[in-house]
């Protein structure tokens, strides 16, 4: 994957916190945040555009289906074949 500066500057703004005199500034959860998404079978990503609450809501349901996952019985962390 290409970095452009214009992507790395995407990266850096959804991952860095704003930090203003040792303090960390709550984030506005209505601004919108671009991330690539990898696709399937291709080796192009997908733009995906959405507020910050949007992306913050599906990294908890992501955390809490692999939570059940990992909590199913018989589940013990290796592969079957």
């Amino acid at each position: 994957m290409l970095l452009t500066p214009s992507l790395a500057l995407v990266i850096l703004q959804a991952t860095t916190p704003i930090v203003v005199e040792g303090e960390r500034i709550r984030q506005s959860p209505t601004q919108v945040v671009c991330k690539q998404v990898a696709k399937t079978n291709t080796r192009f990503g997908k733009r995906t555009c959405r507020t910050r609450a949007e992306w913050d809501q599906i990294a908890e349901q992501n955390r809490r289906d692999a939570e059940e996952m990992i909590n199913k019985p018989g589940f013990d962390g290796r592969r079957s074949n």
